[in-house]
């Protein structure tokens, strides 16, 4: 599947919790752990 680079800004308290929920998963913030939540959060939106 190819890959798009995306860019947004928002709110730095929601980044900082969404960040804290991706290492508590994930242990790491890098290799991609960021990029996969914010593709499952957007798809679980796509769905409601």
């Amino acid at each position: 599947m190819e890959k798009r680079k995306v860019t947004v800004y928002i709110n730095e308290m929601v980044w900082r919790r969404f960040l804290q929920k991706v290492l508590a998963k994930h242990g790491r913030a890098a290799g991609g752990a960021i990029s996969e939540e914010v593709e499952r959060s957007i798809k679980t939106q796509m769905k409601k």
